[in-house]
C-alpha cells in the first residue's frame, strides 16, 4: 500500500488559516492554566532584583534584603575607560579644574565624561546651575531633593555623596534628617519641604502622570514660579546624573572624599 505523504498543517487548504502575526498551533490546543507562583521570592535571581532601593546605609551601601552587599572579587568599575587627573591636558584639564574638589580630585560621576570634553562641560553647566548658583531655593532644600531623587532611582553613589553634603549644611537636631531621607523616611519636615519632596517623588517615579495640580500644590505652600522652575531642574538633573552613574558604573569614592563640591566662581 502506497504511503500517504505527511500533511503540512501550514499549507493544507483544509486547515483553518491562522491570522497573520500568530504562530500555528495544532487543533485542540488549549493554553496552559496559569498557576500562582509559589516559589520563595529569592528563589529565582532574575525575579529577585528589586525595582527600587528602599534604604541605604551611611556608607552608601543598599540595605535591601535581596541585594548582596559583598563586593565582587574584582571591581570592573567604571565600565568604560576614563582619563585620570594626572593625564588630563588642554580643555579636559580646564574642565577638571572647574568641576574638581578643593583637593584637586575629580568625582567619578564627572570623570566618566572624560572621553568627551563637551559632554563634561555640559554636565558641569547643568550641575552648577541647579545646585550652586544663586536660587530662591536654599542649598539645604536642593540637597534634600537630590537625596530623595537618587534614593528613588536606586543610585547609592549619589545618595552617599549628597547625604554627606546635606549633613554638612544641617545644624543641631536636624542633622538626623539626612539619615532619615536615606531610608525614605520624612521626619521633621516643614510643609514647604514636604510639598517639594512630594513633587520630586512624583516627577521621578511617574513623570507621565504629572498635571497642573502638582504645581498648584506647590503654590499652596507659597512656592513662587521661579522656585518651582528651580525645583524641577534639580529633580531633572539628578535623574540624569543617576543614570550616568548607574549606566557607566561610576565607583563610589572613599568616605573622606564624599560630599565635596567645586568652588563656583560663575
Amino acid at each position: 500500500m502506497r504511503e500517504q505523504p505527511e500533511v503540512n498543517p501550514r499549507t493544507n487548504p483544509t486547515t483553518p488559516r491562522v491570522p497573520t502575526g500568530t504562530h500555528w498551533r495544532s487543533p485542540g490546543w488549549q493554553p496552559r492554566a496559569l498557576t500562582a507562583h509559589t516559589n520563595p521570592p529569592d528563589a529565582n535571581p532574575r525575579r529577585s532584583h528589586p525595582r527600587r532601593i528602599h534604604c541605604l546605609r551611611n556608607d552608601g551601601v543598599p540595605t535591601h534584603p535581596r541585594i548582596n552587599h559583598q563586593p565582587p572579587a574584582t571591581k570592573p568599575m567604571p565600565w568604560i575607560h576614563t582619563i585620570p587627573e594626572s593625564e588630563a591636558t588642554g580643555e579636559l584639564a580646564r574642565q577638571y579644574k572647574r568641576g574638581g574638589n578643593p583637593d584637586g580630585t575629580v568625582d567619578n560621576v564627572l570623570k566618566v565624561h572624560s572621553l568627551s570634553t563637551p559632554s563634561l562641560r555640559a554636565h558641569l553647566d547643568v550641575y552648577i546651575a541647579a545646585m550652586h548658583l544663586p536660587s530662591p531655593l536654599t542649598r539645604i532644600e536642593r540637597e534634600m531633593v537630590g537625596v530623595e531623587v537618587s534614593r528613588l532611582n536606586g543610585c547609592a553613589y549619589c545618595v552617599a555623596h549628597h547625604a554627606t553634603g546635606l549633613r554638612r549644611l544641617l545644624e543641631g537636631a536636624r542633622i538626623s534628617m539626612a539619615d532619615d531621607l536615606e531610608c525614605g523616611t520624612w521626619t521633621d519636615l516643614s510643609p514647604r519641604e514636604r510639598a517639594m519632596l512630594t513633587y520630586a517623588r512624583d516627577l521621578t517615579t511617574a513623570p507621565g502622570a504629572m498635571t497642573e495640580a502638582h504645581i498648584t500644590a506647590l503654590r499652596t505652600v507659597e512656592l513662587t514660579d521661579r522656585e518651582i522652575l528651580d525645583l524641577a531642574q534639580v529633580v531633572a538633573y539628578f535623574c540624569y546624573a543617576n543614570r550616568m552613574v548607574l549606566g557607566l558604573g561610576a565607583e563610589l569614592e572613599p568616605e573622606d572624599r564624599r560630599g565635596h563640591h567645586p568652588t563656583v566662581n560663575e
